[in-house]
């Protein structure tokens, strides 16, 4: 049997498991298929029964591989279309609900700004029969033309001619008035209902944007601590492809050699070895 094959076999093993990480499919059945053509020719070079077997089930294993990652690119195609169709309805559904909210704001709008010209077209009124103290019918006549002429109100979301009121008598005159003013307070407070909807919606986006932040800065740590740790790629072709460097690689706070001040000269003791001598 020639080991180069049954190595090479493995190499495209290990080659396609890391291609398949990285979602790249055609690369991993190529690979698969390599390994596959490489067992069959050391099945043709081998002798040994056992060793045949084992071959033959690892060739088999690579072929039942090839299949399987042909299915999980379908189902990454399809999980992408999907995840590409529910983008597309939250976008138009955020545009649509935008929509709406302007439209909201807008019709608000309106019916405030028609208000006021209703309610200044009977103040109107009532400061002329006031003033003149004439009775109604001479009191319409003396009014002024602007205010019993149709009106016009140019907004950005609104242009619209709006007819001013011609009330009968001044009981029917506060009574409308009346009415606009309780018109009037329904619309505050629906402004007041948006303001504070909006003000909670404020708030829960810079929670968001708070919390996204505070991640960010956690993956950031993550990250450098995980680059503190070097790993160094074995060239000799061994079963282990990767190995780590020394310990001074994977402790960078070590203390390097060099910033070690150099050690004071050693100092010999004085000895007396003429007292030795005569003991001995």
């Amino acid at each position: 049997m020639e080991p180069s094959s049954l190595n090479k076999a493995h190499q495209q093993h290990r080659r396609a498991d890391a291609l398949l990480k990285y979602k790249k499919f055609e690369e991993a059945i190529e690979c698969h298929e390599k390994a596959a053509e490489l067992l069959e020719e050391a099945i043709k070079v081998t002798e040994n029964p056992h060793s045949i077997e084992s071959l033959k089930l690892q060739k088999d294993y690579h072929l039942r591989q090839k299949k399987i990652i042909l299915m999980k690119k379908e189902q990454s195609v399809k999980t992408k279309k999907v995840q590409g169709i529910q983008k597309q309805g939250t976008h138009l559904s955020n545009c649509s609900e935008n929509d709406h909210n302007l439209d909201d704001n807008a019709s608000l709008q309106s019916a405030i700004y028609r208000t006021f010209e209703e309610t200044d077209s009977l103040l109107f009124l009532l400061m002329k029969k006031g003033s003149s103290g004439n009775s109604d019918s001479e009191s319409l006549k003396s009014v002024d033309a602007g205010a019993l002429s149709y009106d016009v109100i140019d907004t950005p979301n609104l242009n619209t001619i709006l007819g001013a009121k011609h009330p009968k008598d001044d009981t029917v005159v506060i009574e409308e008035l009346k009415t606009l003013n309780d018109q009037l307070r329904h619309l505050i407070s629906n402004l007041l209902v948006q303001l504070d909807e909006s003000s909670k919606e404020i708030n829960r986006l810079r929670d968001r944007v708070k919390q996204l932040e505070e991640d960010g800065s956690k993956a950031t740590s993550k990250c450098t601590t995980a680059n503190n740790l070097k790993v160094i790629t074995d060239s000799s072709g061994a079963t282990s492809p990767y190995v780590f460097s020394p310990c001074s690689e994977l402790s960078p706070d070590l203390y390097d050699i060099s910033t070690i001040p150099p050690l004071a000269p050693l100092e010999i003791p004085n000895f007396d070895f003429s007292n030795l001598t005569k003991n001995s």
